[in-house]
Order: C-alpha cells, then sequence, then structure tokens
C-alpha cells in the first residue's frame, strides 16, 4: 500500500523568523507580555534542542515525541503549559502554510492531579463570613 503524501506547502521562513511573526500576531491580539515573553521562551527552548527538524513535518513530529518524552518527570501543569504554547505556534505554522501539518497533534494532555495548599484559619474564617446567611 503507498504512503499517503502530505499535501507540499510552500517553503517556510526559518524557524525563529516563523516565532517572530508569530509573536507579532499575538501582540496584535492584545495577548499580555508575559505570555508573549512564555511563547519565545518555550518554543525556542525546543528548537535549540531540534533545529534541524524545521520544517519537515515528520522530523518535527519525532522531535515533539523525543522533547515531551523528556519532559515525563516535570509536573503535569508545567508539561501541559509547554504543550499548549508549542501547539499553538505550530498550528499558526499551518495555517500560514508553513507545515503541512501539526506535529503535536495527538499528544496528550497529562491529568493534573493538582497541589493542595495550605490555607489559614483566618482566610477560612473570611471566607465563612462572606455568604448571605439570611437567605
Amino acid at each position: 500500500m503507498p504512503i499517503a503524501k502530505l499535501p507540499s506547502s510552500p517553503p517556510a521562513p526559518a524557524w525563529d523568523s516563523a516565532l517572530q511573526e508569530f509573536l507579532l500576531v499575538k501582540q496584535a491580539e492584545g495577548r499580555a507580555p508575559r505570555t508573549i515573553k512564555d511563547y519565545r521562551r518555550h518554543v525556542t527552548a525546543f528548537f535549540s534542542e531540534h533545529a534541524e527538524a524545521w520544517p519537515e513535518y515528520h522530523a518535527l513530529r519525532q522531535a515533539v515525541r523525543s522533547h515531551f518524552a523528556g519532559l515525563a518527570q516535570k509536573s503535569a501543569t508545567t508539561y501541559n503549559l509547554r504543550r499548549e504554547y508549542l501547539k499553538a505556534f505550530f498550528a499558526w505554522c499551518v495555517s500560514e502554510g508553513y507545515l503541512a501539518g501539526n506535529p503535536t497533534q495527538g499528544v496528550p494532555k497529562r491529568k493534573n492531579e493538582g497541589q493542595p495548599r495550605d490555607i489559614g484559619q483566618d482566610a477560612i474564617q473570611k471566607l465563612l463570613s462572606l455568604p448571605q446567611k439570611n437567605t
């Protein structure tokens, strides 16, 4: 059975040029400066390990798998945030025609059990005093 060929796309710019363009779009959408900084940091961290994979879909897919396998010991929150930043960047690259598909497709979110937090007695008392008790 022949292997299905992915649709061809126009030549992609270098990944860092694509990232700069993506960040401009996010700034125009009104994203917070912290969000822009986090996009830059996480996408750059991925490509500092896997720059040679750009822009070939199958190479990127393998690099994404390797990247997230390396995050196995990180918390679910850290893992999921990095996944969301990369997923958004790659989805934008697909919409611009730079990539044939999103290499993060099928990378599942990890279940986040959450972290218990200590709430002080004063905070509990304040919360309990807030509801109207006569209704």
